[in-house]
């Protein structure tokens, strides 16, 4: 009897449920992992032209929180974004190839009152508001909301009153790695006009805009609490950059052309020596005073350039004359390509999720630039990541098979990433660290009870 009782208790109930309680575990880590990496794509994402040929019908049938993913082309479209229907609007392949085209039959994009979506990655161009009985905004018009627009080229966009690029009144948009160059106001604001309202506009580059009355770039009135430029270059517009109405906006970091340097901190006049900004190439040449002279504290700074490259990047033969600690970002929509520095982007899940803008791959870029590239181990990682991932990339990209493979895979560091940025790293760790322990003793636990047995 002793000797059945000692057989049955250790080893024929504590060990079965030590294996069952590790692959429980096991099973539910993997499992968050999944949930995780993809919580930014719960909300459906429409493709156009897959799911729809236009964007605007692809628009008609999204829901808030939807994402609408458009491949490159040119699109000849007049597009609207609907009042308290909140998506975001983006391309594949990013502005140069992706292109919305007014073909000079009214504006190109409207934001209706209380639509605050986002607008990423598509060049703007032939708005015109001519001929019509509608007056502002030639390119696009923002009506009473805070929608965001980054990584967009707005270009060759006419209006017969005020802001040939953009206008908007009561309303509190986030601008972000913008280009606006040869737009056309037939009064005020060129590139930019608005009217009793806050925007955060952070490096953009203003070029080759025209007013006919005042402010070639920006022209404002009334201009809220709360409204801020830095790391933007205004260069080139006629017959003046800025002109403000009543008050004069916040701005810092940036390059302004102008008789005198305008006031703020960290603020030059001085020729940003674009590379061929006769032909509208906007990137920094070599001896750029822009390089390396931004804010890193900058509201709304976007962690990659309009082409999808790292922002601060540095280098090291330019003197630090920006804002905050080494790497410091660029002014500009571009930040400077130097080839020593490098920069690029995760090869490896971009070739997985075959989008460079894909979220998951956002989701390890962002946790790359917050939490690899800020130290030196971090630092020699990326780099030797970079000098060798390459053709592993490559060889997955052609695989649909493998790259299926390498996104089970990447799930739990997607996962772990997602809640380092949200939570922080602790938070992230913790959770790990916990994981990790309870496997371990599990493990151990089942050992010594098979060795007893």
């Amino acid at each position: 009897m002793k000797q059945l009782f000692n057989e049955v208790l250790p080893s024929d109930i504590l060990r079965p449920s030590l294996v069952l309680f590790i692959k429980c575990c096991t099973f539910c880590f993997f499992i968050l992992s999944i949930f995780i990496s993809f919580s930014s794509v719960f909300a459906a994402t429409i493709f156009v032209p897959g799911d729809y040929a236009t964007i605007q019908e692809a628009i008609n049938a999204s829901s808030t929180g939807d994402t609408v993913s458009v491949a490159a082309g040119t699109y000849y479209e007049n597009i609207l974004f609907f009042r308290d229907k909140t998506i975001t609007l983006i391309s594949e392949n990013g502005a140069l190839s992706t292109v919305i085209d007014g073909g000079n039959k009214g504006r190109v994009v409207t934001f209706l009152p209380g639509s605050n979506s986002t607008l990423d990655g598509f060049t703007i161009t032939n708005g015109s508001t001519v001929g019509s009985t509608v007056e502002n905004g030639g390119g696009i018009l923002i009506g009473s909301s805070s929608p965001t627009i980054t990584n967009c080229i707005i270009k060759n966009n006419t209006s017969n009153r005020n802001g040939g690029g953009l206008a908007f009144n009561t309303s509190e948009p986030t601008i972000v790695n913008c280009t606006f160059s040869n737009n056309t106001a037939a009064v005020n604001g060129g590139a930019i006009s608005f009217n009793n309202s806050a925007p955060i506009i952070t490096n953009c580059t203003f070029s080759n805009n025209n007013a006919s009355d005042n402010g070639g770039a920006i022209a404002c009135s009334i201009p809220q609490s709360g409204t801020a430029m830095a790391n933007s270059i205004l260069w080139g517009d006629s017959p003046d950059e800025i002109y403000c109405y009543s008050a004069i906006i916040s701005i810092t970091y940036s390059d302004i052309q102008g008789e005198t340097t305008w006031p703020g901190t960290g603020n030059i006049n001085t020729d940003p020596m674009f590379v061929d900004e006769a032909n509208g190439d906007f990137r920094l040449s070599e001896d750029s005073p822009c390089i390396d002279a931004g804010d890193n504290s900058a509201l709304a700074l976007p962690a990659t350039d309009i082409a999808g490259d790292d922002r601060k990047i540095d280098v090291p033969e330019v003197d630090d004359t920006g804002n905050g600690t080494p790497p410091i970002v660029d002014i500009g929509a571009f930040e400077y390509e130097n080839p020593i520095s490098g920069g690029g982007g995760c090869f490896i899940a971009t070739a997985a999720y075959d989008s460079y803008w894909e979220p998951h791959v956002m989701t390890l870029r962002q946790f790359r630039d917050e939490y690899l590239l800020t130290n030196r181990l971090g630092t020699n990682f990326v780099g030797a990541y970079y000098k060798y991932s390459p053709p592993l990339a490559d060889y997955i990209a052609e695989h649909d098979g493998l790259r299926t493979t390498v996104r089970i895979g990447l799930a739990p560091l997607v996962g772990f990433s997602w809640l380092s940025i949200n939570f922080g790293i602790f938070t992230a760790m913790v959770i790990l660290v916990s994981f990790l322990t309870l496997m371990i003793s599990g493990t151990f636990l089942m050992f010594k009870s098979k060795k007893n047995y």
